[in-house]
């Protein structure tokens, strides 16, 4: 058993505010919301301390500045203390319960007590009362302070509120979710709490029975451990005041854990001399998230940089493109120094109050769809068919928008739209949309069978546009494999009424030619799907 001293009520506020404890809120909250060890926490510092224990919230000005605080709990000591009932204490603020400007002198230390972490101990006397009082002050989370008053006039006491604080103490200890370690000046466990025990897999007793090694659990790699173990003696030496790390283990059970490790020196006032306090907080879940994340990133940031659709990021409220992809300024013609850092109206031809309203759709998701007119930087007019989704950004919601340059298809739809399709106009008509396109054109219907196909589609397979019309992939040659693969991709535009974009591998006379395709639907009058124009490139 390890003998406590005062010096460890120095470690509550630390521990505790690890653990987020809950102390406030009225009886009915407190046996909904709080765990079973806190309730009996409660117990301790209540009602089997001979200490007072007042829990307390602080109060701020307008400005942020410590005003006041409000006890919003006592226990009967603290009532016994300042001859008052639970009544007439709790709901009041500190300076009319004191009634005694000098009560609040401390309100800074208070502050600070809440702000940062610190624990805080000191002495005031009271004329209200005709007393000195000792209060030792802690925040055990949230927005409340917990206040342990003694008179400290008593000195016949101070014993046993020496052991009382030791209870108190090891009920935090124990109750708190971190890892909590006490090693002696020999590397011994002496102290090993309920969560130790828990995530090692490992008893009290067995780990307080000297045969544990805490650092060949804790750092089996002899090279880890040296360097930590120079860290930890800079600490001893007084260089560092603490030393944090993060290390892997393997529990007795066979689990991975990550565990941040904060180690402190701590001195044992019976003997003089030093060991070590490791407080350990698992954070193996964070860590697996926050792998995932960085895979999701990597793969978002691959698929972004190496697409050959245009993608780019605008902020939505200064319009500002904040990123792009190579394939967008292949496709507008811009450097990335040209595009990256300007405003969108570079190349977006909307009015200023349609554009803002547009940005402000797509920025809350009320709509991802957009049709409008884009500038080329030579000057070229360009009907792009935009989808853009709100994304997190530097704290914000900026814009990431997809382009489609949909120029050709809206011309053949204008085309079919005025001719019919078995008219031996069309094909002069298509080809001669497409005679400077470096694309490759053809029409499917339901049956997955070319309708049309254009000069240099057609001069692919060594046939004519004419010779092309009712053939499908496999009656060309394509693979079974590679044709139905573009089926599924063909079925889904009709099903959906949705372009979709892929790659598929089609036999030439010199072998096989690698081309990037694009699937686009025209719809009758009732919306269902007619036909499918598929746009080919090569990309060999």
């Amino acid at each position: 058993m390890v003998n406590w001293n005062e010096d460890l009520l120095k470690e509550i506020e630390a521990i505790a505010s690890a653990a987020e404890l809950h102390t406030g809120g009225d009886s009915s909250e407190d046996e909904k919301g709080v765990p079973e060890e806190a309730r009996e926490l409660e117990e301790v510092s209540y009602y089997s301390t001979s200490s007072g224990v007042a829990i307390c919230r602080m109060m701020y000005d307008p400005e942020g500045g410590p005003e006041d605080f409000i006890l919003e709990k006592v226990n009967p000591v603290f009532c016994s203390l300042f001859g008052v009932t639970r009544q007439n204490a709790e709901g009041r603020t500190g300076r009319d319960f004191f009634a005694d400007g000098k009560a609040l002198r401390g309100l800074d230390t208070l502050d600070r007590v809440l702000r940062e972490g610190e624990t805080a101990s000191y002495l005031f006397y009271l004329e209200k009362f005709g007393r000195v009082f000792d209060i030792l002050a802690f925040s055990p989370g949230g927005d409340t302070i917990c206040m342990v008053c003694s008179d400290a006039s008593k000195q016949a006491s101070g014993e046993r509120e020496r052991r009382e604080n030791q209870r108190f103490t090891e009920s935090i200890f124990e109750s708190v979710d971190v890892w909590i370690t006490l090693l002696d000046e020999g590397g011994r466990i002496v102290f090993w709490n309920a969560t130790a025990e828990r995530l090692s897999g490992i008893s009290a007793d067995e780990a307080l029975s000297g045969r544990l090694s805490f650092w060949d659990r804790l750092l089996p790699d002899s090279r880890y451990r040296k360097f930590i173990l120079e860290k930890v003696e800079a600490c001893r030496k007084g260089s560092v005041p603490e030393v944090r790390i993060e290390t892997g283990i393997r529990t007795a059970n066979g689990n991975d854990l990550f565990l941040e490790w904060t180690v402190r020196i701590w001195r044992f006032k019976d003997t003089g001399t030093d060991g070590l306090l490791l407080l350990g907080r698992d954070v193996t879940e964070i860590r697996r998230l926050e792998g995932e994340l960085r895979e999701s990133e990597r793969r978002y940031a691959a698929a972004f940089r190496e697409t050959w659709i245009p993608m780019f990021i605008v902020d939505p409220e200064t319009w500002i493109v904040t990123d792009c992809n190579d394939a967008a300024l292949a496709f507008y013609g811009y450097s990335r120094e040209e595009m990256v850092g300007k405003k969108n109206t570079l190349f977006n031809m909307q009015p200023p109050e349609e554009l803002s309203i547009n940005l402000e759709k797509a920025k809350t998701g009320q709509e991802s769809r957009f049709i409008f007119p884009h500038r080329l930087k030579n000057g070229e007019i360009r009907t792009v068919e935009v989808f853009a989704s709100p994304i997190p950004c530097h704290g914000s919601n900026c814009i990431f928008s997809i382009v489609h340059d949909i120029t050709e298809k809206q011309r053949l739809e204008e085309q079919l739209r005025l001719l019919s399709f078995d008219s031996s106009l069309v094909a002069k008509t298509l080809a001669g949309i497409l005679e400077s396109s470096p694309n490759y054109l053809y029409v499917f219907d339901r049956e997955g069978k070319l309708r049309f196909a254009g000069e240099r589609g057609a001069a692919l397979f060594h046939r004519t546009p004419e010779e092309m019309t009712g053939l499908s992939w496999r009656q060309l040659g394509v693979p079974e494999d590679r044709a139905g693969l573009f089926t599924e991709h063909l079925e889904q535009v009709f099903s959906t009424g949705k372009g979709t974009t892929g790659k598929i591998s089609l036999p030439a006379a010199n072998g096989d030619i690698s081309m990037e395709f694009a699937l686009n639907a025209t719809c009758r009058d009732d919306g269902s799907v007619d036909k499918v124009f598929c746009l080919m490139r090569n990309v060999q």
